[in-house]
């Protein structure tokens, strides 16, 4: 088994960082020894992008500790979201500002960013959680969060699993309806974006809107 003791300098200074954050993390009893397994078998990113089903199963965790590591994830996504974009200018804005809500999704998610008359960010809000070939979104979710925000303009983004940009029918169809239901409330949708990690489709900048 690897200890403390096997690491030196930067390496041990990491290791003992990842122990300490796991113990935290995963709480209980066996909290120590399940941490030196699990770390010692997975790296910190391999972690955080396998299932919670899966480290539940493999690694015998309790349903408190996988909910732990959850929440790890999302705390994790939200400290590398760059706070410096307060208004949004362009596609590229949009995908800096959500490219770490989608880090390491092995799932479609769907999220709304709702923007004032100056286009500042208002709040960001999941509007759906999906599987591996898409996610399935209700408008009427996106038009009532964007009543209660009084947000006078909004983004909408996914990403593609598969890695392929090209928008799908239903992808299509979904920004229609928001753009619709948003009319109604004075709520313009600005953009639509399918993301992955290393591209990025716009509707506005392809002239799809």
């Amino acid at each position: 088994m690897v200890t403390l003791n096997n690491y030196n300098n930067e390496k041990s200074n990491q290791y003992k960082h990842f122990i300490r954050c796991s113990i935290i993390i995963l709480g209980g009893k066996t909290a120590l020894i399940k941490a030196e397994y699990i770390l010692n078998t997975l790296s910190i990113d391999k972690i955080l992008e396998t299932q919670p089903e899966e480290l539940k199963m493999v690694y015998n965790l309790t349903n408190s500790q996988t909910q732990n590591i959850e929440n790890f994830k999302s705390f994790r996504k939200r400290a590398l979201i760059k706070k410096e974009i307060q208004q949004i200018k362009s596609s590229t804005d949009v995908k800096d500002l959500l490219l770490p809500y989608f880090a390491s999704l092995t799932h479609e998610e769907f999220f709304c960013v709702y923007l004032n008359r100056a286009n500042k960010v208002l709040k960001i809000d999941q509007a759906s959680k999906g599987g591996i070939s898409g996610t399935v979104t209700d408008v009427r979710i996106i038009l009532k969060n964007a009543i209660l925000n009084t947000a006078s303009g909004l983004v909408v983004a996914h990403n593609h699993q598969a890695g392929n940009m090209t928008p799908s029918e239903s992808d299509i169809k979904i920004t229609r309806k928001i753009k619709e239901a948003g009319s109604l409330v004075d709520a313009q949708l600005l953009d639509h974006l399918i993301i992955n990690d290393s591209d990025y489709y716009s509707f506005a900048d392809n002239g799809m809107l």
